[in-house]
């Protein structure tokens, strides 16, 4: 048995477009103690402050979700 600890890959979600720099900074702790970060963004209007290791858009297919189609529909409730 190693003595060393296992890296583990956490998963960082949110929304990259408004709290992009926040979960950046949880990522970077992440990262500095030895772990992997798998950053998925969730976000749907903005462009993501950060590279995402998942993109919006990949989430978006893996429910079935026409993100084109929600972000038009949110632009057009703040009018």
């Amino acid at each position: 048995m190693s003595s060393q600890p296992s890296l583990k890959t956490i998963a960082v979600l949110g929304t990259l477009d408004s709290k992009g720099d926040e979960h950046a900074y949880v990522a970077g702790i992440i990262r500095d103690k030895g772990h992997r970060v798998l950053l998925i963004d969730v976000g749907s209007l903005e462009p993501p402050k950060v590279a995402p290791d998942i993109t919006r858009e990949e989430v978006a297919a893996a429910g079935g979700v026409d993100l084109p189609a929600l972000q038009l529909r949110r632009i057009a409730e703040r009018v």
